[in-house]
């Protein structure tokens, strides 16, 4: 196993595309719902959304890549509990209130009824429901609190020469988890909602164990591009269809929309390995030219990704809800997406930017890395 070597530039890389999938997919996913009828940009947004949806196994994957390399072997427990607290709790608990708040005076901008209870504003904030992006917030703490735990049990699989036995265990228990529906993040199972995400928290940890491996095989990439991008093609478009049976076929029997989740299930875990290894071979060049202008952009993008993620969710709120809904503008123009992405990416950049400028800013939106 190779030693800790410290700070990889390319990490900062992945952060923005995957923050960028995250935009991208909580745009998307509201627009193709929210169309008329299904035309051809219904389509295009369900494809974005299933692209897309690659974002949160990202984000996983950074966070067990970057853990295994600084904590590995022997620890202080309470340094680490200390440091990933202050790294996600206060952020949290600070942007579940301004959810709670926002929300509120959205509400009343747009004559609906408010009708919490105290006990709905403690439920919403233990199950990341304040506003729809913050559950991935309770997912990370509890993959941290699950740490130790889990680096523990991946280095004993190395140490017996087992670590593919391991990954292999668990694509096959998020297949069963996902495949007999027990994963419904909103309804229930909050409190396990890192058991579909575990594997993508260990493949990390393997891709920082193996790391000299791991890119050497993601010149595939390269070498084999056609290949990369049929399977890209196929797994998209089952994807789409598995997409529109959900949210369009509603008199298909039970039994078709059972089967769609279990070949959801089956190709999800080689679809977005694809599309790591795409993202890691682009992020690799890309930190070869990290001086040029796109990349320099990227670099801030990735390195304000944490801020972004916890406000964009409120700028495509208002710009939705509010803002052009109210001036007319709406999905079924085909500028909405576009547009909408740019101010929400823009603004959520400039928000971030300036709070980096308040005392303790990174106990508000997190280290701008």
């Amino acid at each position: 196993m190779e030693k800790n070597a410290g700070y990889f530039s390319e990490i900062v890389y992945l952060r923005a595309f995957a923050i960028l999938a995250v935009i991208a997919i909580h745009e998307s996913e509201y627009f193709f719902t929210e169309m008329s009828g299904v035309t051809f940009w219904t389509f295009l947004y369900m494809s974005i959304d299933t692209f897309s949806k690659c974002a949160v196994p990202l984000f996983v994957g950074i966070s067990g890549f970057v853990l295994y390399n600084k904590y590995q072997g022997t620890y202080s427990l309470r340094i680490f509990y200390k440091k990933r607290f202050l790294s996600v709790v206060p952020q949290y608990t600070l942007f579940s209130l301004f959810a709670l708040l926002f929300v509120y005076a959205g509400r009343m901008y747009l004559g609906r009824a408010w009708n919490y209870t105290a006990m709905d504003i403690i439920y919403q904030y233990f199950t990341g429901g304040a506003l729809y992006h913050l559950w991935f917030f309770v997912l990370i703490i509890q993959l941290y609190i699950l740490y130790p735990l889990i680096e523990k049990i991946f280095t004993k699989s190395i140490e017996s020469a087992k670590t593919p036995h391991l990954l292999v265990f668990l694509f096959i228990f998020q297949l069963a988890y996902y495949s007999f529906s027990v994963g419904d993040i909103f309804l229930k199972g909050t409190a396990l909602l890192f058991l579909p995400y575990v594997v993508y928290f260990v493949l990390g940890m393997y891709a920082r164990s193996n790391y000299t491996q791991v890119k050497n095989r993601v010149t595939v990439v390269h070498s084999h591009p056609y290949g990369v991008f049929v399977g890209l093609l196929c797994a998209t478009i089952t994807g789409i269809g598995i997409t529109y049976i959900r949210y369009f076929s509603h008199d298909l029997v039970p039994k078709v929309i059972s089967l769609t989740a279990w070949i959801d299930a089956i190709i999800t875990p080689f679809y977005y390995s694809i599309i790591f290894m795409v993202c890691l071979f682009t992020a690799l060049k890309i930190s070869e030219i990290s001086s040029r202008g796109a990349a320099t952009l990227l670099h801030r993008i990735g390195s304000y990704s944490m801020g972004i993620f916890l406000i964009h969710a409120f700028i495509l709120y208002a710009l939705e809800s509010v803002l052009f809904i109210k001036l007319g503008f709406d999905v079924n123009n085909w500028l909405f997406f576009p547009v909408v992405y740019t101010l929400v990416l823009g603004l959520s950049m400039v928000f971030v930017y300036i709070m980096n400028k308040v005392p303790y800013h990174e106990y508000i939106i997190g280290s701008s890395r």
